[in-house]
């Protein structure tokens, strides 16, 4: 991981005079991404699944399963024990002081090559995540959450630090994980030239997790929460 930190030594070409440049990336947001070393079988399993499951009704996509609580299906057991394990390295890699986070909410998203997902955060949750499942995937959008970033003078930046969206890797059988309080979306073939074209649906996963267990140990702030 990077650190916070980074010093640059740069010559100034106007005055030939070295240049000391010290650059401190602050209040970042991170998203961890985990690749799924069991994809193959996983993933088919779930497509497999899918044609027999329930979706909510209606012409509004993504068409998300009825049933949003896939982390209690025996099927999806051994999925859930990979995932319990990168979130756990995810707890310890933000050195984050609670017992462990436990996913409550988790379900199926479906959606043609005209299906979009507009902007949107997961309330009631602490993190969230996306596994991508089949093949055609489409790329996921997150969004600058300061938002007074937003505000004041305006000036254009060829840099990706200054962006207000990123593009995020949309592998088969990758784990993204992230702060449920980040905007993000997708973009059907007909908003975006990096939505590939496909047949079928374009199935992902999504869940919620929480801390589990006693958070905040020691402090004012403890609490217990074990479902």
């Amino acid at each position: 991981m990077e650190q916070p930190t980074d010093t640059n030594t740069n010559t100034n070409t106007n005055t030939n005079k070295l240049m000391q440049k010290k650059m401190s990336n602050i209040f970042s947001t991170y998203i961890l991404g985990y690749d799924n070393p069991n994809f193959v079988e996983q993933n088919k399993m779930i497509i497999d699944l899918m044609g027999k499951e329930e979706f909510h009704p209606g012409d509004s996509q993504p068409f998300q399963t009825v049933d949003n609580h896939l982390e209690k299906r025996p099927e999806f057991a051994e999925l859930f024990n990979w995932i319990n394990d990168c979130l756990e390295d995810y707890r310890q890699t933000f050195v984050y002081n609670c017992d462990s986070f436990k996913p409550i909410l988790a379900w199926i998203n479906k959606a043609t090559q005209e299906g979009q997902h507009n902007p949107h955060v997961h309330p009631m949750s602490f993190l969230s995540a996306v596994y991508y499942i089949s093949d055609n995937c489409t790329p996921t959008y997150f969004e600058d959450p300061k938002i007074q970033a937003r505000s004041g003078w305006m000036v254009g930046s060829h840099s990706p630090a200054m962006s207000s969206v990123w593009q995020c890797p949309s592998e088969t059988g990758t784990l993204v994980i992230f702060p449920s309080y980040l905007s993000h979306y997708t973009e059907s073939i007909n908003s975006s030239p990096y939505s590939p074209k496909f047949d079928g649906y374009r199935y992902t996963m999504s869940f919620n997790a929480i801390p589990f267990g006693v958070s905040n140990k020691g402090s004012l702030l403890e609490f217990n929460y074990n479902g």
